[in-house]
């Protein structure tokens, strides 16, 4: 008969239901049983171990091996040892379909009673046939006889068995031995975890829900890919539906809630489960930390149990002894807690605040004061532990988030934070709300409000970082005059002694040195600041300052210098940032303008791709990490016959241009296109991009100012083009040369020649000037890209009567015609319409008419701007129609 309380249920692997997905990775272990001794599967309730040993049963019986299964439970313990019960199973192999009879011998031990029942299955008679023996649930009955029962089996070295154990804890086996010996296959949590592949799958074939890869990326990481999580996500009600999905589910739902009750809280004791949900108020747990937060110690043994227990409690990677409890049951743990003492809640989080200080991981301090409600206690931790961290590793959405939380009145009152924020909203140009933050500042440093204490206490000059500020903004925003008055407004003594005081100053100045063309000061300037920020170990400082340098290489056309820095920057940014933000993406810029310097066409081209995919990430930084990739890129396509790609890529990045309202980016961009049109012969297209530019030139000659190269020189290189094609007056020669010798005067190598090899695309050159230009091209390492010369494109009849005009050529850009000139001659005069209609024999409404199209094309309101926009060119008009 069946031994007592043994029922042949347990001896049976549970059929295989038809929801059930098969995981390749997991089940096709099965072919591989065979090459172990000893398999352990352990996670807690509900990961799936007993569907996967079933799938192997079943599996390995379809291959004609023998499996014996047994799956244990507590009250057996009472009545049969587990050699018994083991036993059991073995006889079910020669009578599955009948009621077995006992073989137990009261007078023989168990062990060995089994260990020979083993040696007749598995031992050499057996032949090549494998048995696997199969142990489910062995936590339900653990002990000292249970383990030695099979440290003996495992020990008596049957050469074809195969031991599988699973449970919800690891069990007392010398596991290391196997595991050296190779022996061992172990399966923990983490392997049964469902991907998110496979959590698309599991909807798909259990309820036909097909969801999209971002719900299956929401499940997978709410429920940590916990199969019996996922199992009771699909019969919460309504679960198909998308709109349930868009949000991750809570482990503190009813579903959740009584299987926690069911399966894990049950029959644990009272001071464990209290332990339980005061630490669900820490997302990560080391011992010393749980006994501040629950006021005793102990915490160290408690972790140890809960682990071993498997109660959803993982260790974290790392040296150090770090733990995190399974975020729904975490979840289910703190609704447990707000129900039975909501009172309890600030505290804990106070205690875990003062710990993480003393811990110095400042970061989990601010997070639980603001848990705690002690707003003002976490503005004093983020000014004073966090402002390193924050501008160091770029924290930016974390600290924008603190910044949102704390009064209004906590934030004026500290300078710092103040400052910080005024950072932030220039990084994303939003340069009004920054000025809106500094206004209040200088306000409250003006009226002694509450910032008038602040810096006594932290020494700050706070006229002088207003000042730092609003040089940021307009390096960032273009407007260099404004950068450049403001630190000059400086003291030359510096700032302050705060960290990123006197760097920043540094950067920032050399930033603008570079743009004015004194590239050695701007060298010396942002070697001084890579110093500081390497001590410092601001990683973005660095990124910054070694690009700014390498900038200043490049066009010196020292490009082996180039080359290191470059790549000291492209590391640097790897190791601390994502491959898509902009620290990554500026060197990788820059790096694209040196391969096409040296020649490597391919290499440019996929590093200024590269460059342009944090085109929208929410910090756009230097405008050279979008200039440089998109004037290097459209003309690489047109070099290469892509004249669609570089067509739509320039428009694209121009029309951005103005939608952010960048008039630099917008401007050199319509300097690009116009310059484009001209070098590939579109007259018309080039008359239209010409007047387009010369209607934005007098703003960029109030922002920019007249050292500014970088928008200039191209600007220049325009006009020549234009003066060639006939579409204005002047001397391209003249001009070209003229920039060419300014280049040279302040070491730039690069424009120097650039010029140059623009002049010889113009102007038929003496065949030693083409020897010698392309010399000084292989003498600095460039590829050699002196274009042929070419004549003139052809210009159509209208262009060149305007042209006899000899009216100012910005006047026959902006497309004035010979009536439109006189009557804004008789409006210079002060003569009112009626006079104009009178003196040129024509009605009023044709002068009103005349007048609005005036206004229109030379972007005026009315007649005053209108005059003062015309008199110096009428004034200068020998120096300015440069024909």
């Amino acid at each position: 008969m069946t031994p007592t309380g043994l029922s042949d249920r347990n001896s049976t692997a549970p059929r295989l239901h038809s929801g059930l997905l098969d995981r390749p990775r997991l089940s096709n272990h099965a072919r591989d049983l065979g090459r172990y001794r000893l398999v352990v599967v352990h996670a807690p309730a509900g990961s799936g171990k007993t569907s996967l040993l079933s799938q192997w049963a079943h599996a390995l019986r379809a291959d004609g091996q023998p499996v014996a299964w047994y799956a244990a439970s507590d009250r057996h313990r009472e009545h049969l040892p587990l050699a018994d019960c083991l036993m059991h199973s073995m006889n079910r192999l020669d009578q599955p379909d009948e009621t077995t009879s006992s073989t137990r011998d009261e007078g023989a031990d168990a062990d060995m009673r089994l260990l020979a029942r083993l040696r007749d299955a598995a031992g050499p008679a057996g032949g090549q046939i494998r048995l696997t023996l199969i142990l489910d649930d062995f936590h339900l009955i653990e002990g000292d006889a249970e383990t030695r029962t099979l440290t003996r089996i495992l020990a008596a070295g049957f050469e074809h068995l195969t031991l599988v154990v699973a449970g919800r804890n690891r069990p007392a086996l010398p596991l290391g031995r196997y595991r050296l010996a190779g022996e061992l296959l172990e399966l923990s949590s983490r392997e049964l975890q469902f991907s998110e592949d496979e959590v698309q799958s599991f909807f798909r074939s259990g309820i036909g829900q097909d969801l999209s890869p971002e719900e299956a990326r929401i499940l997978q990481q709410s429920t940590e890919g916990w199969a019996a999580g996922l199992r009771l996500t699909s019969l919460i009600e309504n679960a198909p539906n998308s709109s349930f999905l868009r949000s991750a589910p809570a482990g503190s739902q009813r579903e959740y809630a009584e299987y926690f009750l069911d399966e894990v809280i049950a029959g644990l004791p009272e001071p464990l489960c209290q332990f339980l949900e005061l630490t669900s108020v820490l997302e990560a747990l080391t011992p010393e930390l749980c006994d501040a937060v629950t006021g005793q110690e102990g915490s160290a043994a408690i972790l140890a149990r809960i682990e071993s227990d498997q109660l959803f409690l993982t260790e974290l990677a790392g040296a150090h002894r770090w733990y995190k409890y399974h975020q729904l049951f975490r979840e289910f743990l703190q609704a447990r807690l707000r129900a039975r003492a909501p009172s309890e809640l600030p505290a804990l989080h106070l205690r875990a605040s003062e710990w993480f200080i003393r811990a110095n991981m400042p970061f989990d301090a601010v997070h639980h004061a603001f848990r705690a409600n002690r707003p003002e206690q976490a503005a004093a931790l983020i000014e004073g532990y966090c402002t390193f961290d924050y501008l160091s590793y770029g924290r930016f959405d974390t600290y924008s988030h603190w910044m949102a939380q704390l009064p209004r009145e906590s934030r004026e009152a500290r300078p710092l934070l103040m400052f910080l924020m005024v950072w932030r909203y220039i990084n994303l140009r939003q340069f009004l709300k920054a000025e809106q933050i500094l206004q209040t500042l200088a306000q409250g440093h003006h009226d002694r409000g509450p910032l008038d204490e602040a810096p006594e206490k932290t020494r700050m000059n706070i006229t002088g970082r207003i000042d730092l500020m609003r040089a940021l903004i307009g390096a960032y925003g273009g407007d260099m005059v404004a950068a450049r008055r403001h630190i000059d407004a400086i003291p030359d003594d510096g700032l302050d002694a705060l960290p990123f005081g006197q760097v920043d100053l540094l950067s920032i100045h050399a930033y603008v040195a570079l743009h004015e063309g004194d590239l050695e000061r701007a060298e010396r300037l942002t070697w001084r600041a890579h110093t500081i920020y390497d001590e410092l170990g601001c990683h973005w400082g660095q990124v910054h300052s070694l690009c700014i340098s390498g900038i200043s290489y490049l066009d010196r056309c020292r490009l082996a210098d180039a080359e290191r820095v470059l790549a000291m920057a492209m590391t640097i940014a790897r190791q601390h940032f994502s491959d898509t933000s902009y620290m990554v993406a500026l060197p990788s810029a820059l790096q694209g303008q040196l391969a096409q310097m040296t020649g490597d066409a391919a290499n440019a081209e996929a590093l200024w791709l590269a460059a342009l995919q944090s085109e929208n990430t929410q910090v756009p930084g230097l405008w050279e990490r979008k200039l440089i990739p998109v004037v290097g890129l459209v003309r690489l396509y047109d070099q290469q016959g892509r004249d669609y790609e570089a067509t739509t890529l320039l428009r694209r990045f121009h029309r951005a241009a103005i939608e952010e309202e960048d008039l630099r980016m917008e401007f050199r961009l319509s300097i690009e296109a116009a310059d484009r049109a001209l070098r590939g012969g579109d007259v018309s297209a080039a008359q239209d991009g010409l007047g387009r530019v010369l209607r934005q030139e007098s703003d960029a000659r109030l922002r920019f100012g007249p050292d500014i190269w970088q928008i200039w020189e191209p600007f220049g290189v325009l006009l020549a083009r234009a003066a060639r094609a006939g579409l204005l007056g002047g001397d391209p020669e003249g001009l070209l040369t003229t920039l060419s010798a300014t280049a040279k005067s302040q070491g730039r190598t690069a424009s120097q020649l650039f010029c140059r090899s623009v002049l010889a695309s113009l102007i038929a050159q003496p065949d030693h000037e083409l020897v010698r230009l392309r010399h000084d091209f292989r003498s600095v390492g460039l590829k050699e890209a002196v274009p042929l010369p070419c004549a003139a494109p052809p210009v159509p009849a209208a262009v060149a009567a305007a042209a006899e005009m000899r009216l100012p050529w910005r006047l026959r850009a902006a497309g004035i015609t010979p009536r439109e000139m006189e009557v804004l001659m008789l409006m210079r005069s002060g003569a009112p319409n009626h006079e104009i209609g009178l003196a040129l024999g024509i009605n009023i409404n044709t002068v009103k008419t005349h007048t609005k199209s005036i206004f229109a094309k030379l972007n005026v309101r009315n007649r005053t701007e209108a005059v003062v926009l015309i008199t110096p060119l009428l004034k200068d008009a020998g120096a300015l129609d440069l024909r």
